[in-house]
């Protein structure tokens, strides 16, 4: 996980308003430490970002079970698909096709 760095210490989480689809944006601040630098105090911290349905109170029902809230976006961030470069799914490509045709790449 790599980490987020700001000069300000993020709260435990932060919600975005809802979008135009009515989803929320929730970000996640986790394992924040506080490292002095040459330009004063700065902050560094995993971010894991998940959207949920907006509804009434949705701070508080994070609060109130913020511990399941954050493994679940921890989970989420795990399960993403790692996104694969064009280069990268051609030289697959390339390479299955060898395979099935029986030659080098």
């Amino acid at each position: 996980m790599p980490k987020t760095y700001s000069q300000i210490r993020p709260k435990d989480f932060d919600i975005e308003k809802a979008d135009e689809s009515g989803l929320s944006t929730v970000l996640f601040f986790d394992n924040i430490e506080e490292e002095q630098t040459e330009d004063g105090i700065q902050y560094s911290y995993n971010m894991y970002t998940i959207k949920v349905p907006s509804r009434p109170n949705l701070e508080q029902t994070i609060e109130q079970k913020y511990d399941e809230w954050l493994e679940f976006a921890k989970k989420q961030y795990a399960n993403q698909v790692k996104e694969v470069s064009l280069e990268e799914r051609i030289s697959t490509a390339e390479a299955v096709i060898a395979e099935i045709l029986g030659m080098e790449v």
